[in-house]
């Protein structure tokens, strides 16, 4: 609390406090792995193959996504492919060379998966079909996958641009008066209010109802003509609350707690 002006007619205080920022920060590893997952994983798969003998087949996959398109032969002979669920790998196809994954991200392997590997098999096994070409579309599990990391983070960031940055208080027997001032970071906002002296009853601490140790406080006016306003922003330091609810107390004569 920082004391800006004391007399026996007005007492005003500033309240700065630097929870958003912490908030903020704690929400990038949530909004960078969602932008993460959905940049890499949200893409159509698109393996194609031409057959130049009986017992040839030339196949290359692309990739389309929100990075772009990349085209990539596939190395050797393709002569099956098969499903792996393990770690979310997906349709892998066995080739003269080795293997390789049919995409570049890992997934939920469903029915898809399994279809799209049977298909393949089907194609190699039929000598008479000169040319194949399926689909593996994966951009609303990317986006889905993705957006349980990144709506998280964004909601815990819209929750932390709601904390004022600073509170400015100013309690003014003249006029019989508390304005109350508070900014935000979002924006840059700015909210003014004026309450009655007369309809104050208490300053006192309020823990916030949130799971968290160790825990955050706030001053709160009790007022008698509308609910309880907040005075401050979170703080872990409840002896700064404490010494903050005694000035105003005393400042409005009221009762001490």
């Amino acid at each position: 609390m920082n004391i800006i002006q004391q007399t026996s007619t007005q007492l005003t205080f500033k309240n700065s406090n630097r929870q958003w920022l912490w908030g903020a920060l704690f929400a990038v590893p949530f909004v960078t792995v969602g932008l993460g997952i959905t940049l890499f994983s949200a893409t159509v798969t698109t393996l194609e193959c031409q057959r130049t003998k009986p017992s040839q087949i030339n196949c290359q996959r692309t990739i389309i996504g929100l990075l772009g398109t990349e085209t990539t032969p596939i190395p050797g002979q393709v002569t099956g492919a098969s499903v792996v669920t393990a770690s979310g790998v997906g349709v892998v196809l066995s080739t003269s060379k080795g293997s390789m994954p049919l995409t570049k991200h890992r997934e939920f392997v469903l029915d898809q998966q399994r279809y799209i590997a049977s298909n393949i098999n089907a194609f190699i096994h039929e000598a008479q079909q000169p040319s194949f070409k399926i689909q593996q579309d994966d951009r609303w599990q990317g986006w889905l996958t993705g957006a349980n990391f990144f709506m998280p983070g964004l909601a815990i960031i819209g929750v932390s641009l709601a904390i004022p940055i600073y509170v400015l208080c100013d309690f003014d027997k003249s006029s019989g008066l508390l304005t109350l001032e508070k900014r935000y970071r979002l924006f840059n906002t700015e909210a003014i209010d004026q309450y009655k002296l007369a309809d104050t009853q208490q300053a006192q601490i309020s823990q916030l109802p949130i799971s968290n140790r160790p825990p955050i406080y706030a001053v709160t006016l009790t007022l008698i003509s509308t609910k309880p306003i907040s005075l401050s922003p979170p703080t872990r330091d409840r002896q700064e609350c404490q010494t903050m609810v005694n000035t105003i107390n005393r400042f409005l004569q009221l009762r001490e707690v």
